[in-house]
């Protein structure tokens, strides 16, 4: 500035310059690591701002490198990129969720995790700015503005379908199904999506469940609508943060018909010291078809054989009898593989008759000798 002096005699001097020169010598400092994402949970390919303010503005020099910021992100630490703010106050960088990142509370790797790689950030005069970040667990570090969820592991699954055990759902059963299983890395009140069908048809079912402490069931489900055959189901989550679990699957096997038999002899009639083989054929397989299920009249039943569909006896008729041999099998007898019981009584196949003819014929024999059991010379 300019300034003059005055005399008692109010004689005015010349006038004198006194310049004053004021010199910035106080380094820019971190102030707060914040972002503008929304807090909530984040998964791999999901990018996530993350901003740096200083004191004051500054300029980043990226001649000589870029200057970095170090994230705490599990086994691996991720190191993203300065991308943008040069010439203000507030450093702008960008992290992309990868593979196998995961924290509880995203925040950077420690107090020296802002560095420059040869780049420069000064304010506008020149001084270097002070990297020192906010210690990690204060209000105005990353972890203390945001929080935000970094995970990346994909969650688990199993189901299966409550079938007995004995890998087959049978007409008393398709109506009323439960199926169940296990999750891992899965939050409570997540949707399981469930789907069965059939290799022979039918409308397939779909059906939903909600996880609750890694567990999920589905009640009385209806499967009539699906064909006998061969059942697929499979089951479907995703984590909150969205990483989806491989499809788990079980199977199982619905026959809701039930099983038939039918008879056959070899014989149509017997005689005395003839036997007859008789066939029993069944529709489907069946481990408790017996001799015992077996009704017969007429004879009697030996060697009773077989096993899956097709089975042998021998009938051997009364002795001194006319009576015709009656083999049959009557419904609810025996039961397939997969417990229908089998329910067709005495229809034109499931019944034979063998006539039977045992008894030795008779004869009389008688000598005319006039009555008075003699006969003489004449």
């Amino acid at each position: 500035f300019t300034y003059t002096a005055k005399d008692p005699s109010n004689n005015t001097s010349n006038s004198a310059t006194l310049t004053i020169s004021i010199t910035d010598s106080t380094a820019p400092t971190v102030q707060s690591v914040s972002s503008t994402a929304a807090d909530g949970i984040y998964t791999a390919g999901d990018t996530i701002p993350i901003n740096v303010v200083f004191s004051e503005a500054i300029t980043v020099n990226t001649s000589g490198g870029n200057p970095s910021l170090t994230l705490e992100t599990g086994s691996t630490d991720q190191v993203i990129n300065y991308a943008s703010g040069s010439g203000t106050n507030t450093l702008a960088f960008s992290y992309t969720v990868q593979d196998g990142d995961t924290t509880s509370d995203l925040n950077y790797n420690a107090t020296s995790s802002l560095a420059l790689n040869g780049a420069t950030i000064q304010d506008s005069s020149g001084n270097n700015a002070t990297l020192t970040l906010p210690v990690l667990d204060s209000s105005n570090a990353l972890a203390g503005n945001n929080d935000l969820v970094i995970n990346t592991t994909a969650p688990t699954i199993s189901v299966a379908i409550n079938d007995g055990g004995d890998g087959f759902l049978n007409a008393a059963e398709d109506d009323s199904v439960t199926i169940s299983g296990s999750t891992s890395d899965v939050q409570d009140g997540q949707t399981v999506s469930i789907n069965i069908s059939s290799d022979a048809g039918g409308t397939p079912v779909n059906s939903t469940a909600t996880t609750t402490s890694n567990s999920y069931s589905v009640t009385d489900l209806d499967l009539s609508s699906l064909n006998d055959g061969t059942l697929s189901i499979t089951a479907d989550v995703s984590d909150v943060a969205g990483n989806p679990a491989t499809q788990a699957s079980d199977t199982s096997n619905k026959d809701t018909s039930a099983p038939s038999i039918s008879l056959s002899s070899d014989a149509t009639s017997l005689k005395a010291g003839e036997i007859a083989t008789l066939s029993f054929t069944l529709s489907e397989s069946s481990t408790n078809f017996t001799e015992s299920d077996i009704f017969f009249s007429g004879g009697t039943l030996s060697n009773f054989s077989g096993n899956d569909t097709s089975y042998s006896a021998q009938f051997t008729p009364l002795e001194d009898s006319i009576s015709n041999g009656v083999i049959s099998v009557a419904s609810s007898r025996f039961s397939d593989l997969a417990g229908n019981i089998n329910a067709d009584g005495f229809d034109a196949n499931n019944s034979l008759t063998i006539s039977i003819d045992t008894l030795p014929p008779t004869i009389s024999v008688a000598i005319n000798d006039g009555g008075d059991g003699f006969l003489n010379a004449a």
